[in-house]
């Protein structure tokens, strides 16, 4: 049975997931439920709908469209849904997006190796949903404040000091894993760019407490050593049993290895079960 991804997220209550659409049904599955066997068919992409901002509710594209691999939504759910994350850039602005930006929004720093910093705002009603799902190791929410454009307006400032960023691309992330996070390092880093935030921009922020997020990426403790895992990318299958989702990159222990496969790029895409490149060796339960 094929489904097209639709998402790879963490739920409010901080449980990951990926989500699914086939006609118009839309259900999510946890990962680490069962055992994995992904085939991504990559020669069409398909829009993965739309969703209510004011609800949440999430619906299938009602055309099954399909899209330039470019986009994940066709215009008509584009308009429907009405959300722009650069929405300071937008030249148009919906009611859906005013209505969002009107609410608190949050403002954070999201530390994901040595020199890769990031700030960014979020929706606050998200709580740390948001850094989960960029796969951030590490995190400081600043502030909180009463609307996205206020919030944004710290984050512009934020940005370039001290080297941090806006963006930290999927390819990127996927690659500083192969180093082992150091919390200490960590912690430190982020410590020492609040003391030097507080004291250039002359403000103090509701809250400097670091946290530390392995714990929720990752079914067992230790984190596991990721150093030697295997990208199968260029073969756009998965299989084993889930032992990771960090951010949107799944990782796999499949016989004595530990694959990955960053589920961002395949956002769209049609996955069917896996039968080739890969022999499982035992029968293996399926995502759909």
């Amino acid at each position: 049975m094929s489904s097209i991804i639709r998402r790879v997220s963490f739920s409010k209550q901080n449980q990951p997931f990926i989500e699914f659409s086939d006609g118009e049904a839309v259900w999510q599955v946890n990962p680490f439920e069962q055992a994995v066997s992904l085939q991504f068919d990559m020669s069409q992409r398909f829009c993965i709908g739309g969703y209510d901002i004011e609800t949440g509710e999430n619906y299938a594209c009602p055309h099954q469209a399909t899209v330039d691999e470019k986009y994940e939504q066709c215009v008509a759910c584009m308009k429907a849904t009405g959300f722009n994350p650069a929405f300071y850039h937008a030249t148009i602005i919906s009611e859906q997006q005013r209505a969002r930006n009107a609410e608190p929004h949050l403002v954070y720093l999201a530390y994901f190796a040595p020199g890769v910093v990031k700030v960014g705002i979020s929706h606050a009603k998200r709580g740390i949903a948001r850094l989960l799902e960029q796969g951030a190791r590490a995190a400081v929410v600043l502030l909180e404040c009463s609307s996205a454009d206020i919030a944004r307006s710290y984050e512009a400032k934020i940005t370039g000091m001290y080297g941090i960023r806006d963006n930290v691309q999927l390819g990127k992330k996927a690659e500083l894993t192969k180093d082992l996070f150091d919390v200490t390092q960590a912690q430190q880093t982020l410590v020492q760019i609040i003391k030097d935030l507080t004291s250039d921009l002359r403000v103090t922020f509701d809250s400097e407490e670091v946290q530390i997020l392995d714990s929720y990426y990752f079914n067992s403790a230790p984190t596991p050593d990721l150093s030697r895992a295997t990208d199968v990318t260029t073969r756009s299958v998965i299989a084993g049993e889930p032992i990771g989702l960090l951010g949107s990159i799944l990782y796999c222990r499949y016989d004595d290895h530990i694959l990955f496969l960053p589920l961002k790029k395949y956002v769209g895409y049609v996955a069917n079960e896996a039968s080739e490149p890969l022999d499982l060796g035992v029968q293996q339960m399926t995502l759909f």
